[in-house]
């Protein structure tokens, strides 16, 4: 007669697995609220009889979960508003006249056709040329003057 083998269940690393498998925002990188649903339940069946949670412990612990919950909504939101800015501030450089210094030592001066966000960093199109916005120089308004005014310098 074949015999199985006996497997301990650890209530902890059962939530993980369930964890890593769920689709939970935070993912694979820490515990979202499903596994803390998961070892609250596990801790609360498993803890001494004789010595039970107190109530400030367990009031702590949600206390605890709900601030690191809110924390990283607001972490997420602050990431979305970052993005939508560097949006606008590179929108609002298309049709604009620019010269940029570029780390290789060229200079770029044309009119931006487009931009995009790379690294979290705005780029800018001139003349098929890539440059990001931490090398503009100097901004000019296309329209007025043919671009001989209204100019700005950093």
């Amino acid at each position: 007669m074949a015999v199985s083998g006996v497997t301990e269940t650890n209530p902890i690393q059962q939530a993980q697995a369930k964890t890593q498998k769920s689709n939970d925002p935070i993912g694979m990188d820490g515990l979202g609220e499903g596994a803390f649903m998961q070892l609250l339940l596990a801790q609360l069946k498993n803890q001494d009889p004789l010595k039970p949670m107190e109530n400030t412990e367990f009031i702590s612990q949600m206390a605890q979960f709900n601030s690191l919950s809110e924390l990283m909504s607001l972490n997420k939101t602050m990431g979305e508003l970052m993005t939508a800015q560097l949006v606008t501030q590179g929108s609002t450089m298309i049709g604009k006249t620019i010269s940029a210094n570029l780390d290789t030592g060229k200079t770029v001066k044309g009119v931006v056709s487009g931009m995009q966000i790379r690294d979290d960093e705005v780029t800018l199109t001139v003349n098929g040329t890539q440059v990001p916005m931490s090398a503009v120089r100097v901004v000019t308004d296309t329209a007025v003057d043919g671009g001989q005014g209204g100019s700005a310098v950093w």
